[in-house]
């Protein structure tokens, strides 16, 4: 199975809660769990719909994977 977050195919994930999006359930590997990670793709889309400071410890202290989170992906 893969992490909703990383992408990495594990044996073992855990099934948890959104912090940033109430009621979806994300699966995670160990370390995306222990990190505190959220899916880029809702990190953006929070940032979109709820502003800026609503995600702002998740992008100062990247706690999502991939590229960093550019401020022209946010602000309208």
């Amino acid at each position: 199975m893969l992490c909703n977050c990383c992408g990495e195919q594990r044996e073992r994930l855990h099934v948890k809660e959104s912090v940033l999006m109430k009621g979806n359930k994300l699966t995670l590997c160990s370390d995306c769990l222990s990190g505190k990670h959220e899916p880029r793709y809702m990190v953006i889309l929070v940032g979109l719909s709820d502003g800026l400071d609503a995600v702002a410890p998740y992008i100062r202290n990247h706690r999502h994977h991939g590229d960093p989170i550019k401020a022209k992906e946010i602000i309208k």
